[in-house]
């Protein structure tokens, strides 16, 4: 006897849900005939013990929502899934799976939801199917699959619908910016973090992005200075360009910015582990930041007191920079909600936090 912990599976003859603690009899995958009239399968985080996800998982016509993931299934996905043509969102990640190819997702017209994340899809030509989801697919989870370059489908700038996508911890390259500026989307969040990434960031990607409100390009081997493209980014919430290889003056580009009250909405701005310098510029006009972090840079000057008026900032790291000069109370006048302040290893002449 396996309880399912924290997957629900809905019964669609007779409304009855299993979750929780509830005892499902799943000593073996050839037991879930016993729910194959589901609209709803949600058996995440059981243990199946490294057996294959059985192929009669295919004859569940009815399913709108079928979740496997954590739930040590091991082996090839069944193609037998693209059967599934009422499948609205699948999940199938964390698992030790494979795939030889993705044909099976071209039947599945009405997904909207797609999480195959850490899953080997290293073998897949992923391009050349995922466009064949333009119609339905919102969110896409490809993290940790082993992701390669490869040559879109030709129509894979229809792909319209997509608002989340995650292609983080992979092997994309800068080539993977050309069919991704030229998307025709809706994308909302993207997550390319952890990859392969070496020099500038194409203006024509940033350009794409018209309506991009959280934007994650960490990790990689980024160069150049940061694009002034990034100030046309008016719904800009999270902006992370964290341990890369960006250059230039810090107050050239951010300066102008809040001067000009661009990135009103942004909230977080991580660009910590670079190589920027000059002084910190005045970010008063981003009234909504909560979390800075500029550690482990090149910035020189002095603390500018204006780092007292952003009444919401929870988190300012300003860490392993050759910032110097006092700190004082008017630094920290409309801070209350500060929780984390890191000045590590800057050479302050003075804190005159006290009279």
């Amino acid at each position: 006897m396996v309880f399912c912990h924290h997957g629900e599976i809905t019964n669609a003859v007779n409304g009855m849900v299993l979750s929780a603690a509830t005892p499902l009899a799943m000593s073996s995958p050839s037991n879930l005939m016993l729910v194959i009239m589901m609209v709803d399968c949600k058996v995440s985080c059981n243990d199946f013990g490294g057996n294959p996800v059985p192929e009669f998982i295919g004859s569940m016509k009815q399913l709108h929502h079928l979740y496997l993931g954590n739930s040590y299934f091991s082996g090839i996905i069944p193609p037998q899934i693209g059967n599934l043509t009422n499948l609205r969102s699948l999940g199938l990640s964390r698992n030790s799976l494979r795939s030889e190819n993705l044909d099976w997702l071209s039947n599945l017209s009405l997904l909207s939801f797609l999480d195959l994340s850490q899953i080997d899809l290293s073998h897949t030509n992923w391009l050349q199917h995922i466009p064949s989801l333009h119609h339905s697919l919102y969110e896409l989870h490809l993290k940790s699959c082993g992701l390669k370059d490869n040559k879109p489908s030709s129509n894979s700038s229809s792909t319209s619908l997509l608002s989340i996508l995650d292609l983080s911890h992979n092997n994309l390259t800068l080539s993977s910016f050309d069919w991704l500026s030229k998307l025709n989307t809706s994308l909302v969040k993207i997550d390319l973090s952890h990859n392969a990434f070496v020099g500038p960031i194409p203006n024509a990607l940033i350009e794409s992005l018209v309506l991009i409100e959280h934007l994650d390009l960490s990790s990689n081997m980024l160069q150049g200075q940061i694009p002034k493209s990034l100030s046309k980014l008016s719904r800009l919430r999270v902006l992370v360009l964290y341990e890369n290889d960006f250059r230039g003056d810090f107050d050239e580009l951010f300066g102008n910015i809040s001067a000009n009250g661009i990135l009103e909405s942004l909230q977080i701005l991580d660009l910590a582990k670079n190589q920027l310098n000059g002084s910190v510029s005045d970010l008063r006009a981003l009234s909504a930041l909560t979390e800075v972090y500029l550690g482990d840079n090149n910035f020189t000057g002095s603390v500018p007191q204006s780092i007292g008026q952003l009444s919401e900032l929870q988190v300012l790291d300003l860490s392993n920079n050759s910032l110097k000069g006092s700190v004082s109370e008017s630094h920290f006048m409309k801070l209350d909600k500060l929780k984390v302040l890191d000045l590590y290893i800057l050479q302050f002449i003075d804190l005159a936090c006290c009279p």
